[in-house]
């Protein structure tokens, strides 16, 4: 049951961070608008592509502490 919902929170992520580099919501960061000395459009992507490892990766490892802990008792 754990890994379905595993499964069915990766595949949420997938497609929200499908829908957030599509075309309307990047034509929205391309500007010539400087955020920390970068392009706007470049910090958007860079920032969303961290943003989406990260949720991936936390995602992914949750079960893996819980079993890790587990196998300690």
């Amino acid at each position: 049951m754990k890994e379905k919902l595993k499964e069915q929170k990766l595949f949420f992520i997938s497609i929200l961070f499908m829908l957030l580099f599509s075309f309307p919501f990047l034509k929205m960061a391309n500007s010539a608008d400087l955020i920390v000395g970068v392009p706007q459009f470049y910090f958007y992507i860079f920032i969303f592509w961290l943003a989406a490892i990260f949720l991936i990766w936390l995602v992914a490892d949750t079960n893996r502490k819980k079993t890790r802990s587990n196998k300690d008792e």
